[in-house]
């Protein structure tokens, strides 16, 4: 059996770290490196974590003052010795047997890349399945980098995914980042492998919490200025590549949800600077759906318009952030 290093970085999860923990250690793959990384938790996270370690020698526990999710996940990084390396949020799980599909299918069709879909549990308990089609695709380099930077088919998260240990060679997450790192983590990743397979099953268990990266914790500004931030990196590395357009067309799409934003919150100063940097794509000539082109328009020559449509907009219908 090949090793599996499954780095978990924990910060303030104690209510589900054992849920999370018990579904690692009940791999149906058996042979697995669990580390750990307590961010300093304020809470019992690092108590339990130790509890764990005593209990079950794949298991190494990490002790670090906080310094964010990055820096826990480079430090994991550093023990790994893995064959492959999967990542895992301890307030999340996973199917019994999600290491051994995957690892399966990576040697099956010789994929560095080998990933999943998700089912999301929300904080009522109501589950939605992201996926579960039962789909395989085997992509090239192209195809993969296509579906991961227009969010079509799956996401660009780490959480469902299965790397070879020779990808992550020379790459560190960004600890300047607040969020998106796992993105800009994902796509250098994809960049780097000629072949991924994908199964579309929902082997990857997302629990929606209050308190999560995804729900709070950052101030709206960062968020914003990390999303920006990654879009345009990812933009510019992608210059004279086959993937350069569904690059740009996605920093496009960032920029417009940069500019919204800046509108809703009265941050008239850097408008300006948005602006520009739109008309410097020439979003015109990409192949953008229509209700997006007319989004732009009204945010580019008509704000106030689009201020008053959107609040319409968004009472009658709720984004799904899975797809953002």
């Amino acid at each position: 059996m090949d090793l599996i290093s499954v780095i978990i970085p924990v910060y303030k999860t104690e209510a589900y770290l054992r849920r999370c923990i018990d579904s690692v250690l009940g791999q149906t793959w058996t042979n697995l490196q669990i580390i750990a990384v307590d961010d300093g938790s304020p809470d019992n996270s690092g108590v339990i974590l130790d509890e764990y370690q005593k209990k079950d020698p794949r298991i190494t526990v990490i002790h670090q003052e906080n310094k964010g999710v990055s820096t826990a996940r480079n430090a994991g990084l550093a023990m790994a010795t893995g064959d492959y390396i999967g990542f895992v949020d301890s307030d999340d799980a996973l199917a019994p047997n999600m290491y051994e599909v995957l690892v399966n299918l990576a040697k099956e069709y010789d994929a560095p890349i080998s990933h999943c879909g998700y089912r999301r549990i929300s904080k009522d308990g109501s589950t939605k399945e992201i996926s579960g089609t039962g789909m395989l695709m085997v992509q090239n380099n192209q195809e993969a980098m296509d579906c991961l930077l227009s969010g079509r088919h799956f996401v660009g998260s780490l959480w469902n995914k299965l790397f070879d240990r020779r990808l992550l060679d020379g790459l560190s997450f960004r600890e300047d980042l607040k969020i998106n790192e796992d993105f800009l983590m994902a796509y250098q990743l994809f960049k780097k492998s000629e072949r991924s397979v994908y199964i579309d099953r929902s082997l990857y268990l997302m629990f929606e919490r209050e308190g999560s990266a995804t729900s709070s914790g950052t101030k709206q500004d960062k968020r914003e200025k990390d999303l920006l931030f990654v879009a345009e990196w990812i933009a510019k590395d992608s210059a004279n590549t086959n993937f350069e357009t569904a690059a740009q067309m996605r920093y496009i799409e960032i920029l417009a949800i940069e500019y919204a934003w800046l509108l809703s919150s009265g941050r008239d100063g850097e408008l300006l600077n948005i602006r520009k940097k739109l008309a410097e794509t020439n979003w015109e000539k990409y192949d953008f759906r229509l209700t997006f082109k007319i989004k732009l328009m009204m945010l580019l020559y008509a704000p106030i318009l689009y201020g008053l449509t959107n609040k319409v907009y968004r009472k009658i219908f709720k984004s799904n952030w899975d797809t953002v």
